[in-house]
C-alpha cells in the first residue's frame, strides 16, 4: 500500500488534501444545454441577439458574432463558461464576452454561488476536456449530455482557495493569451512582408534591376523521393520526410543533404511546402533545389509558401489526391537578380526566426501552466487562501 503525506487522503481522483471534497461538477455549477432556434429566425443584419451554435463562432478565447437570432432560446450570460458539446470538437471552451444565444452544439456553465468560483471551474473544466475528448472519440458522431457533465468527478476545494488558485492559474493564462496575440500579430506582419517583398512592390536600396517572370521548372531542380517502408526503417535521427506535415519516422540514414524545399506528393496534405536545414530521408515527396548563379532556394520556399493554397488546389485523383513535380514547374513565379533574392530570404528568414523565438516561448508557458495546474489542482502544492 502506497503512502502520502499526512492531512492528504486517497480519493477516487487521487490523493488530495483532508480538508477537500470530491464531488460532481453539478457541487459547484450549473450548466445549462443548448437549444437552436428555428432557422428562418437566423440573420446576419444584427437583428435579435448574437447566436452560437459551436466551434465555427470559438476562437482562442472569446466567440465572434457571426450569425443572429430574432427568437432566441436559451440564452447564456456574460462570463459563462462555453463548452463544445457535439462533433469533434467537444469539449473546447471559450468564455462568454456577452449575452448569447446558444444552440444545441454548446452548452453554458456558470458557478453556484457560495460553492464554486468560475475562474477555478474554467481552470478545472481545462483538465477535464482532454477527459472528455478521450470519452467520446470512439463515437462515429461525438457529443456529451447534461448527466455525464454534471458527474465527472472533480477535486474540490474551499471557495476561498478556489479564488487564489484561480487568481495564480489566471496570471498564467494571461501571459499566453499576450504571447498568442504578439505570435499571430507577428505572423501576419510576416506575410504582409512576404506579399509586398516577393511581388517587388517594396524594393531594398541598391536593386534597381527589373524583374524576369519565369517558369519554376526553369530555374528549380526538381528530384523525387525514395520508396520507403517501415521494413527499412533503422531508427536514427534523420526525419523521414512522406507525405503528411511532419515527419513520418526517423531513420538513420539522408538522401538529401539540406537546404532544400519539400514538396508532400499524395494524401490529405499533398503539395504541402516545407523547407529543411538539416540533412533528411526524402521517400512520399520530391523536393526542390535553385540552380547555381540563377535561383535561391529559400527565396522559391518563400514564394511557394505564399501560394501554398493555390498549390493544393493542383491536387488531381480522387480518394488519394496527388502532386507531381510536372504540376509545379509550369508554375509562374517572379524572379528578380540573385543578389537581390538572397537579400529578400535573409530578411524573411530573420521574421521566421523571430516567429520561431515566439512560438517557443509559448509553448514554454504552456509547459510551466501545466506542471503548475497539476501541482495547484491536486493540492500537492497548497496556496494560503
Amino acid at each position: 500500500m502506497s503512502e502520502f503525506k499526512q492531512g492528504y487522503k486517497q480519493t477516487k481522483v487521487g490523493i488530495i488534501p483532508e480538508d477537500w471534497e470530491v464531488g460532481g461538477l453539478s457541487k459547484i455549477a450549473n450548466v445549462e444545454m443548448g437549444q437552436s432556434p428555428l432557422g428562418d429566425t437566423y440573420n446576419t443584419e444584427r437583428i435579435g441577439v448574437a447566436l452560437i451554435n459551436g466551434p465555427t463562432e470559438f476562437t482562442v478565447r472569446y466567440p465572434i458574432k457571426k450569425q443572429w437570432t430574432s427568437k432566441p432560446t436559451k440564452l447564456c450570460k456574460k462570463g459563462d463558461i462555453l463548452i463544445c458539446v457535439r462533433g469533434s470538437s467537444t469539449g473546447r471552451i471559450n468564455i462568454s464576452n456577452d449575452e448569447y444565444c446558444i444552440g444545441r452544439g454548446v452548452a453554458a456553465i456558470s458557478n453556484k454561488k457560495q460553492k464554486g468560483n468560475i475562474d477555478f471551474i474554467e481552470q478545472i473544466l481545462n483538465i477535464l476536456s482532454e477527459k472528455i475528448l478521450k470519452l467520446t472519440s470512439g463515437s462515429t458522431f461525438p457529443n456529451i449530455d447534461k448527466k455525464t457533465l454534471n458527474e465527472f468527478s472533480i477535486p474540490l476545494p474551499p471557495l476561498k482557495e478556489q479564488e487564489k488558485i484561480a487568481q495564480i492559474l489566471t496570471t498564467w493564462d494571461e501571459a499566453i493569451t499576450k504571447q498568442t496575440e504578439l505570435l499571430e500579430s507577428k505572423e501576419l506582419q510576416k506575410k504582409g512582408l512576404m506579399q509586398k517583398l516577393l511581388s517587388g512592390e517594396v524594393r531594398f536600396d541598391g536593386f534597381n534591376d527589373e524583374w524576369e517572370e519565369v517558369k519554376l521548372g526553369e530555374i528549380g531542380e526538381f528530384k523525387k523521393g525514395t520508396a520507403f517502408t517501415i521494413a527499412n526503417l533503422k531508427e536514427g535521427s534523420i526525419p523521414v520526410i512522406a507525405g503528411g506535415k511532419e515527419p513520418a519516422y526517423y531513420h538513420n540514414e539522408h538522401n538529401r543533404i539540406g537546404k532544400t524545399i519539400t514538396v508532400s506528393s499524395s494524401g490529405a496534405s499533398a503539395g504541402f511546402i516545407n523547407y529543411f536545414e538539416e540533412p533528411i530521408f526524402v521517400s512520399d515527396s520530391f523536393t526542390i533545389k535553385g540552380k547555381k548563379s540563377i535561383s535561391d532556394t529559400k527565396y522559391l520556399f518563400f514564394f511557394l509558401s505564399l501560394i501554398q493554397n493555390r498549390i493544393f488546389a493542383l491536387q488531381s485523383g480522387g480518394a488519394q489526391p496527388h502532386i507531381y513535380p510536372k504540376d509545379l514547374q509550369i508554375l509562374h513565379i517572379k524572379l528578380p537578380s540573385l543578389p537581390e533574392q538572397q537579400k529578400i530570404a535573409e530578411v524573411l528568414s530573420l521574421a521566421d526566426d523571430e516567429i520561431n523565438l515566439l512560438k517557443n516561448e509559448l509553448e514554454e508557458l504552456k509547459l510551466q501552466k501545466k506542471a503548475l495546474m497539476q501541482k495547484l489542482l491536486t493540492g500537492q502544492v497548497r496556496v494560503k487562501a
